[in-house]
């Protein structure tokens, strides 16, 4: 088996480097002194702990020295960070995923890819992000966290899967009629069509709200999430083609979530009716302290050898920014060979897209072709990192978390 995997971002419970923040003393010092110099200016007659709880004041230093700078030693969006937009005063609420004690913990310890809020996962253990999620709490405007809806489904401690009728996507008109969604316990989702097993929207909160479930039922779904991306390529049927011979035509098969693992399984048929291969992909997050994303691993086995292309992204590639960054071999692992990452060629932001290429994978404008043959299962994945600022650097340190950081 051809193996080309992307480390996870770190799980509850894992071990960290140390118990402490994976970053220089140079760093924490001057983090330190500007936030405290700040709060000396603003409340120089008055001591800004003085209302903390005892057992909070040991997660506000951990504030100060991370958050503060952004959202202000009080968390009142005052910090001394330029943004293009400015940082969250938590005492105005209106969070992005709720107030909750867990819905805080998610998004400390996994970031919001696509904005300057990263992810601490990788640096700070569990216990500490639950003390900033509570603090957060004590900074917001008070009263208690509204409670979920008897018909919302909560992800906990791992993966879930329901199928069913979902309303339209954003800026579409047609209901998604057979689609379904996986739940992530690291707060993200990943909405499918049923029918032709596109991946439709990336989304990052909640879950979902089972509607369907009040009154005669056959109301859709509700997702809870916030879509932060959409992989789905509008131009094409499916994500599949035989390789000059037209796209290939996905059924499903099942799905599952078993060892905290949600998958789905699929055949590829061509447009005769010949099944060409077999699929299992497993969506999950990637966090990094510089971005937050996703990666889909994808397993194929084939009954013969076929040439297959794959369009995994929604937009043309840009050739002009290749970072191919791993061992000598094209292995297709991240930890002995090579990782290829571009940026899309319109519009690229911060988007950093990742594929752990195979011997004879070549590009295409949207994705990339490779030969698959009933001699071996084939492995490989693709995502994408959301930098919270790009850089050349910062996408080089970015991937080397995930090779080594979170071993």
């Amino acid at each position: 088996m051809r193996w080309g995997r992307l480390r996870r971002g770190k799980d509850r419970g894992d071990d960290v480097r140390g118990s402490g923040i994976d970053s220089s003393p140079a760093m924490k010092i001057s983090t330190l002194l500007s936030a405290l110099l700040m709060a000396g200016t603003a409340f120089s007659s008055q001591d800004p702990l003085a209302d903390l709880p005892e057992d909070l004041k040991a997660a506000h230093v951990t504030f100060v020295e991370l958050c503060a700078s952004c959202h202000g030693v009080l968390g009142d969006g005052k910090g001394t960070t330029e943004l293009d937009r400015p940082a969250r005063s938590f005492a105005d609420g209106g969070f992005s995923f709720g107030n909750t004690k867990e819905a805080l913990f998610r998004t400390l310890k996994s970031g919001i890819p696509g904005t300057p809020m990263p992810a601490f996962g990788g640096q700070v253990p569990d216990e500490r992000l639950e003390e900033l999620a509570r603090l957060v709490q004590f900074l917001g405007p008070g009263g208690e966290p509204e409670p979920p809806k008897g018909t919302e489904l909560i992800v906990k401690d791992r993966p879930l899967i329901v199928r069913g009728h979902f309303p339209a996507l954003d800026g579409e008109e047609d209901d998604v009629v057979r689609g379904l969604l996986i739940g992530d316990p690291s707060g993200m989702s990943f909405q499918y069509a049923s029918d032709n097993l596109r991946l439709l929207s990336v989304r990052l909160g909640g879950f979902v709200d089972r509607a369907d479930w009040g009154g005669r039922g056959g109301s859709p779904l509700r997702p809870l999430g916030r879509s932060i991306y959409t992989p789905r390529d509008l131009l094409r049927p499916t994500a599949w083609r035989l390789a000059n011979e037209g796209y290939l035509r996905p059924r499903l098969r099942a799905t599952s979530t078993t060892r905290g693992v949600a998958k789905i399984e699929y055949e590829l048929f061509d447009a005769a009716g010949v099944l060409v291969a077999r699929c299992v992909e497993a969506p999950r997050m990637l966090s990094t302290s510089l971005g937050s994303g996703y990666a889909v691993s994808y397993q194929l086995t084939a009954g013969a050898t076929r040439a297959l292309t794959f369009y995994p992204y929604p937009s043309p590639t840009s050739q002009s920014w290749t970072l191919n960054h791993g061992g000598a071999e094209f292995t297709g692992s991240l930890t002995t060979g090579h990782v290829s990452c571009k940026r899309p060629m319109e519009s690229p932001g911060n988007e950093l897209r990742i594929m752990t290429p195979l011997p004879g994978m070549s590009a295409v404008e949207r994705g990339f072709e490779m030969i698959v043959s009933p001699e071996e299962p084939v492995l490989f994945e693709a995502g994408v990192l959301f930098l919270t600022e790009w850089s050349d650097e910062n996408a080089v340190r970015a991937l080397k978390e995930l090779q080594h950081g979170n071993k």
